[in-house]
């Protein structure tokens, strides 16, 4: 794991986490208001410091919401995001979060079902990023395809969702590294971005967990 002990991750500072919280937050309100299932990733900083240190400029999310997570890529990094939901009415508040918080610029949204918006797509992305409610096996080859020979998978929903061995399996296929940690699968086929990957969420828990008992 010698990326990290060269380059510590960048943490967000006080301003940045508050921005994130009051989204984050907002988020919950709208789920539990609209009973839509857009749940927001609860490491949202932790996608923010990955794309910092692999210098990532591209990213594909699979399940837009209010556009919570799509903003966590995107705020103060030099990167581009294309999001895809399939529910209409979040494209209008997703939007207008962004402009209130200067990221629209970064930010693409396509309105439609993943199954059909995937193969319609052409480039490799750094990242993809997938948050919708269930992981689907029969989207794995896509996530594979786009995410190239050295770009990063990230998958959550995990820990509840009965798919997930066939999932990881399907993942395993293409030959990528696959760690499931929780509820997160991170997965590349660069063996180093996965540890990268697992260090941060093992040091962000290892914190969350010593900070209850301070």
């Amino acid at each position: 794991m010698g990326i990290l002990s060269l380059h510590f991750p960048v943490m967000l500072r006080d301003d940045e986490r508050k921005f994130a919280q009051d989204y984050y937050s907002k988020s919950v309100e709208h789920r539990d208001q609209h009973k839509c299932g857009g749940y927001p990733y609860a490491d949202g900083d932790l996608l923010n410091q990955i794309v910092r240190l692999t210098q990532t400029r591209s990213v594909l999310e699979i399940g837009t919401a209010i556009g919570y997570s799509a903003y966590c890529f995107a705020y103060c990094n030099n990167v581009s995001v294309v999001t895809i939901d399939m529910v209409e009415q979040h494209r209008e508040i997703a939007e207008n979060n962004w402009r209130d918080l200067d990221v629209a610029n970064q930010i693409e949204m396509i309105t439609g079902n993943s199954q059909d918006v995937l193969p319609t797509l052409n480039q490799n992305f750094d990242i993809v990023f997938f948050d919708g409610f269930a992981p689907n096996p029969n989207e794995v080859n896509q996530y594979c395809r786009l995410v190239g020979e050295s770009g990063l998978l990230i998958t959550t929903n995990h820990s509840w969702n009965k798919s997930t061995p066939e999932f990881i399996q399907e993942i395993e296929n293409n030959d990528l590294n696959c760690v499931l940690k929780a509820d997160t699968a991170f997965s590349s086929r660069d063996q180093n971005k996965v540890e990268m990957c697992v260090e941060l969420w093992e040091k962000k828990h290892e914190t969350l967990s010593e900070s209850k008992y301070i």
